[in-house]
């Protein structure tokens, strides 16, 4: 799904998230820049938000595709826990985005999307 800012901020409604599940987004502002990620939420009810890229394989830029609790690398097929993707455990695994959750949304704001850019361009 592409989005858009709206007020230098992008809100995401994760009401109907269920547990275990995982959506991935691409973000696109006015100078063309384009991010993605992924919000989903773990099997505690968690909502986890990453870049859809690694430190280590986001050259590739491959990303990665869900598998039940696990986020698995496209490049070199590790598996992470979507549930540990809060806590940024570096190397191969997700690296997280900055965000809160206020009521039933999900709260970006577009500079914490940007600082991703890196992994993108």
């Amino acid at each position: 799904m592409r989005i858009r800012p709206l007020h230098a901020q992008v809100t995401i409604d994760v009401a109907a998230l269920k547990n275990g599940e995982v959506h991935f987004y691409r973000f696109l502002n006015r100078a063309n820049q384009e991010v993605k990620f992924f919000v989903g939420r773990d099997v505690q009810g968690v909502v986890q938000v990453g870049f859809d890229a690694s430190e280590v394989c986001a050259k590739r830029k491959r990303g990665f595709k869900a598998d039940g609790e696990w986020m698995v690398c496209r490049t070199c097929d590790k598996s992470f826990r979507l549930a540990e993707t809060n806590s940024n455990p570096g190397g191969c695994a997700p690296v997280a985005m900055a965000h809160r959750v206020v009521g039933s949304q999900l709260v970006l704001a577009e500079s914490d999307i940007l600082a991703g850019w890196r992994l993108f361009n």
